[in-house]
């Protein structure tokens, strides 16, 4: 008996020391779930490095090159104006760099030159020296005269490089002129879906365009097709009889083919006549006969137009 109780009691303390631990164990995980968790590592984006823009020298092009400058502080978030101008600045060449230098000096000598602040100024400044009015003038002149003479993406490329170099020009205007320059066709297609933009109308341009490539593609499979049925149709009409060689045949039913034998084989020859004289022999267009009676009939028709002109007074004879 009082061993079966030592035992029980010796069972009891080892339950109590397992209930302790435990009771150890759920007040960690309390006291860490009450903590914040750790914000996650950053994940690196991959960095993509956009092609830096070509150096200008001055002259044509600068709407151009400015745009692509434009994109270029886009891709890589430059957003700075003076970061902005600085690098525009470096990639100047030539007369556009001698440009600078000289208004940077009139600015550092207080010669009433003020170097531009922002982007836009020196955007401003910079077509002011290098595109003058009498450009855009002339490409407004070139755009009106604009017409599709070559293909479609042709003229739509030219008439995009031109409304670069007038970027004041307004959206409808821009519309006008394009649908001006496009073909009939295509012209009354785009004005009759009624665009509102330059880029409608180029939208319903190549759509007209792509329609019309289908509907020639279309036409040339099917006269391949009619082409070909009246090839196989000619060639068993021409291996059928006529109505004129089996009357022949029937008018003449005493002259029989020529046939020689050569080399051991037989071969059969037609006897041809002429439609002219009715004689064996040659063909009409090679007929003696005709060729005299053309003869007779030209020197007739020479002596009666000497008989007429001689007949015909004169003004001299009339005023007699």
């Amino acid at each position: 008996m009082e061993a079966t109780l030592e035992q029980a009691l010796a069972r009891l303390a080892v339950l109590e020391q397992e209930n302790h631990q435990l009771q150890l164990e759920l007040q960690a995980a309390a006291a860490a779930a009450a903590q914040p968790a750790p914000a996650p590592a950053p994940v690196a984006s991959p960095t993509v490095k956009p092609p830096k823009p070509h150096n200008y020298k001055g002259g044509k092009g600068v709407a151009t090159w400015l745009d692509k400058v434009e994109q270029y502080f886009e891709a890589v978030n430059l957003i700075a104006d003076a970061a902005r101008i600085s690098f525009a600045a470096l990639l100047l060449e030539g007369p556009a760099s001698t440009w600078w230098s000289n208004l940077r000096a009139g600015a550092r000598n207080n010669a009433g030159i003020v170097l531009p602040t922002t982007w836009a100024d020196f955007r401003t400044a910079l077509c002011d020296r290098f595109q003058p009015v009498t450009e855009a003038d002339l490409a407004r002149q070139h755009m009106r005269k604009l017409a599709q003479t070559r293909g479609l993406q042709a003229y739509i490329n030219d008439f995009q490089d031109l409304a670069l170099k007038v970027p004041e020009m307004d959206e409808r205007t821009k519309m006008d002129n394009f649908c001006f320059g496009l073909r009939p066709d295509c012209r009354q297609y785009v004005r009759q879906q009624r665009p509102h933009t330059l880029k409608d109308a180029i939208t319903f341009a190549l759509c007209f365009q792509a329609t019309l490539v289908e509907d020639r593609a279309a036409e040339r499979a099917l006269g391949r097709h009619w082409n070909r049925q009246a090839h196989y149709g000619n060639q068993e009409r021409r291996d059928s009889p006529t109505p004129m060689e089996l009357g022949s045949a029937v008018a003449n039913n005493d002259q029989r083919p020529r046939r020689e034998e050569r080399s051991g084989d037989r071969q059969t020859r037609r006897v041809f006549k002429c439609y002219a004289c009715g004689q064996p022999g040659h063909r009409q267009f090679e007929c003696p006969n005709r060729k005299a009676q053309n003869r007779r009939l030209r020197s007739s028709t020479n002596r009666a137009q000497v008989r007429c002109m001689e007949e015909t007074p004169t003004d001299s004879e009339e005023e007699n």
